[in-house]
């Protein structure tokens, strides 16, 4: 299958650039493009791309708007395309794949379409140069941002995690960090060896597992070392059991 694709902005230049650098790519297609505005929302409803080349500035909406319209469970992969540097820490805190500054040449453009093929789970698309899986292809830092701050947590330390609508909270230790994600697809991005959802709403890091105890029904508890208990839905146990057993 071939990576759909969606270029949003009003910088016709700019799109007219990435619309030949992506032609030249034969895993690449091309199924819309927009000006932005709701037009653009509408197209990313009606054709689901796997990822939108999108201008953070656009006539009728931000492209963060235009994001948080969205229902970010169907998100495509984002790669934003600006004249504007201010913007990259919030981008990349919602968890974009690249952020190509204009003006940017073929060089920089394939970084940002690499990233795009390594995110994309499954192999759904054939790169045009086929490469090997490469360990170390999961997310091993998550960046935060508290009251102006900016940090990175390693997810390797990271005790478990749980969804809050649009939303995670990341608990470390001690410590609990807010980050706007969907809890699906953060956990599309963890290492399937470490991390494993237990609940609808909970993924567990599988080094932080005590023990398993019966609860209430068909569920179960998981108990971390530190105490904690979480909720193990029926849904979710023969998998755990399974990925705890044989690390995957």
């Amino acid at each position: 299958m071939k990576i759909r694709a969606v270029l949003v902005g009003n910088d016709g230049s700019a799109r007219r650039q990435l619309s030949g650098l992506l032609k030249t790519e034969p895993d690449i297609e091309i199924v819309g493009t927009c000006g932005g505005g709701p037009e653009a929302i509408a197209m990313l409803r009606q054709f689901h791309p796997d990822v939108v080349f999108l201008d953070v500035q656009l006539p009728d909406s931000g492209g963060f708007d235009m994001l948080e319209a969205l229902d970010p469970e169907d998100l495509p992969l984002v790669v934003f395309v600006t004249a504007h540097d201010e913007y990259a820490a919030r981008a990349f805190e919602l968890g974009v794949v690249d952020y190509l500054l204009k003006p940017f040449d073929s060089r920089r453009f394939a970084v940002a379409l690499a990233r795009v093929r390594k995110e994309l789970p499954g192999n759904q698309a054939t790169p045009a140069v086929p490469a090997r899986p490469e360990p170390g292809r999961h997310l091993a830092r998550i960046m935060v941002r508290d009251r102006g701050r900016i940090y990175f947590v390693r997810t390797s330390e990271i005790d478990w995690i749980e969804s809050a609508d649009n939303y995670v909270w990341i608990h470390v230790a001690k410590e609990i960090h807010l980050i706007r994600h969907s809890l699906k697809h953060l956990g599309a991005r963890l290492d399937a060896g470490r991390f494993a959802r237990i609940h609808r709403c909970t993924i567990v890091n599988l080094d932080r597992v005590r023990e398993i105890q019966p609860g209430i029904g068909r569920e179960h508890i998981v108990i971390l070392e530190d105490g904690t208990r979480l909720k193990l839905s029926h849904r979710y146990r023969r998998h755990l059991e399974r990925q705890a057993e044989h690390g995957r």
